[in-house]
């Protein structure tokens, strides 16, 4: 047996990277898929969710450019464009499983090109491109186009391929519907907070209502119905954090005006209401469910999407704060409900509870594209007359 020359052992060494590679590429996508469709609970698609934050930014980037203004359309935050961003998302997502998957079978193709793998008309061309031709036929079950594998290896390959392909195209249109649910459920429970608060996003409104007339005894079943929700939100983000993308211009419909009523009703409760006469309300599973799950929800989003850098610098100056809760007690006490009668001291208690949520709301709103005093309108306007009330001072003297 002769040995081969060094430049068949090169094409070897050339072939067997070639075909490792392609197995890398075919697994990739693979491993992807299972742990964001199959096991999404997980968390762990690392190549979805770096697609997802790479296409974020660059709508982000794109959105703040000042050629839109050309246009006749806002740039920079809520920018129009950044409501496509989640369908092309999910494009970017499937296709990129896909492309990769094809390529993978490609490169373990063009190894056998003209050997193993030969033309039916004869005089096989040696090009990747062929091998990529012959490896998108198969994957999307169209046949085996006119290259007929030789040998029962590439057979089995073949059907492989196709038998993936088939799987991958039924297992997306899943993933698909499913991610269109989990948003479907996400914009109705954000339009059941804007409407219990008659469009105010104002969580003063909704325990005033909620208790109208000093009556809070339906109040346990509305703040259980938004504690449930507030956990298929969390569970939903577990589970497609691509959701998350999907970005709307109408602020009531975002993630962040969800955290902020969710969570500032829940602190109001705890500060505001009187501690006796409405320690039943306070003590509550159902508080207690809703502020630790409101908090398990934003701890969640920030290790999985939140930058860092984002969290720096998000919270509102402490006496903005205290004239909020000023004004939340003024409009409890309109619905005759009892209050704190150390109104400083509800007011301190207020502030400290809401430090430890606030940072990671402002931080999902500016980070997802929205103003603040869009998410929070209630606060912008107590904002606006305070400037009002400070100028007119200054003027005076």
């Amino acid at each position: 047996m002769k040995d081969r020359s060094p430049e068949d052992k090169s094409k070897v060494i050339r072939g067997g990277i070639v075909r490792l590679l392609g197995i890398g590429l075919i697994l990739l996508p693979l491993a992807d898929i299972f742990l964001t469709v199959l096991y999404p609970r997980s968390g762990k698609g690392r190549l979805s969710m770096v697609i997802s934050k790479w296409i974020w930014r660059l709508f982000r980037l794109i959105a703040n450019l000042p050629f839109w203004r050309f246009f006749g359309r806002a740039s920079g935050s809520n920018a129009p464009i950044l409501s496509y961003c989640g369908p092309v998302l999910l494009v970017v997502i499937v296709f990129t499983w896909i492309v990769l998957q094809i390529v993978g079978f490609a490169c373990i193709y063009w190894t056998e090109l003209g050997s193993e793998l030969q033309s039916s008309d004869g005089g096989t061309p040696f090009n990747f491109v062929t091998a990529l031709y012959y490896s998108g036929y198969v994957y999307t079950t169209l046949g085996v186009g006119d290259l007929i594998p030789q040998t029962s290896y590439l057979r089995l390959l073949t059907i492989v391929e196709a038998s993936l392909g088939f799987s991958i195209f039924t297992l997306t249109i899943t993933y698909l519907l499913a991610v269109y649910s989990a948003l479907n459920q996400r914009n109705v429970f954000a339009l059941s907070l804007h409407h219990r608060t008659l469009s105010k996003g104002d969580a003063a409104e909704l325990i005033a209502r909620m208790g109208a007339g000093n009556d809070f005894s339906d109040a346990r079943t509305d703040i259980g119905d938004i504690a449930r929700n507030l956990l298929t939100l969390l569970e939903s983000h577990h589970a497609y954090p691509i959701v998350h993308y999907f970005h709307f211009q109408a602020s009531s419909y975002s993630l962040a005006r969800i955290i902020w009523l969710s969570m500032d009703t829940v602190t109001l409760i705890e500060t505001a209401l009187h501690p006796q006469k409405y320690r039943a309300l306070i003590n509550s599973t159902v508080v207690a469910e809703l502020a630790d799950g409101g908090q398990h929800l934003l701890t969640e989003l920030s290790l999985s999407f939140l930058p860092r850098r984002s969290l720096s610098k998000c919270r509102q100056p402490e006496e903005t704060l205290r004239q909020r809760y000023y004004q939340a007690i003024e409009r409890l006490r309109q619905e005759n409900i009892e209050t704190v009668t150390d109104i400083e001291a509800g007011a301190d208690h207020y502030i400290a509870v809401r430090r430890c949520w606030e940072p990671y709301a402002m931080g999902i709103a500016s980070y997802m594209g929205y103003r603040w005093s869009d998410v929070a309108p209630s606060e912008s306007k107590l904002v606006r007359e305070m400037g009002r009330a400070f100028s007119s001072s200054a003027m005076k003297y």
